[in-house]
């Protein structure tokens, strides 16, 4: 019998358009989780649904599969220091950036391991 996957729902926002959209995560061992796919949210699905009720603390990890974001398809992402949201970095390698979800002006990026992120049942 196989088990049964446990997956969550990351909401972001493109750098790009300020659009959201989820990512599901899938829980592999211990805190690794790994990014399957993205997809457009609207704003009154994304409060209905809860997606941001829970707080996960986690290594997070592309799947081969992952194709981005789904507006700009940007493979990297970062945590806003001043919201904890999360943003898809548009493939933007300079700085400063402005976070899509509280337009905060950043000028560094700090790289860790885990990440802690609001995040909803899928």
């Amino acid at each position: 019998m196989a088990s049964k996957k446990i997956a969550q729902v990351l909401l972001c926002r493109c750098i790009k358009n300020k659009k959201l959209f989820g990512i599901t995560l899938e829980k592999r061992t211990g805190n690794d989780w790994e990014m399957m796919y993205s997809y457009p949210i609207d704003e009154q699905h994304m409060k209905s649904e809860g997606f941001d009720q829970n707080q996960i603390t986690a290594t997070m990890y592309l799947s081969s599969m992952f194709l981005g974001c789904p507006f700009c398809r940007c493979k990297s992402f970062f945590q806003c220091g001043i919201c904890d949201r999360i943003n898809c970095n548009g493939d933007s390698s300079s700085v400063p950036v402005e976070c899509a979800w509280c337009n905060s002006r950043l000028t560094q990026f700090v790289s860790q391991d885990t990440t802690t992120a609001s995040m909803g049942a899928d």
